[in-house]
């Protein structure tokens, strides 16, 4: 999932947090947009990536059903 807005970097402080999710293999309910359309899921985080000028969190559900999302995107994050 991605849109052709120009990525915007987040607070590093928050990135951090999202690097020790994925080093724990937390799961965090995540809000996010993406096209238009706004989800919610409780997610295990996995790993962080950058490709083409953006960054994104590699998760995934607990059916284990994969998720790429990028980072300026998601509006809430809450340990679960």
């Amino acid at each position: 999932m991605s849109d052709n807005i120009e990525y915007q970097p987040i607070h590093c402080a928050l990135y951090d947090g999202f690097e020790l999710a994925c080093m724990r293999k937390e799961v965090h309910k995540l809000t996010w947009s993406d096209q238009g359309q706004t989800y919610t899921l409780k997610l295990r985080c996995l790993n962080l990536q950058c490709e083409q000028g953006a960054e994104y969190l590699i998760a995934e559900s607990q059916e284990q059903a994969a998720y790429k999302i990028r980072l300026d995107h998601i509006t809430s994050t809450l340990p679960y």
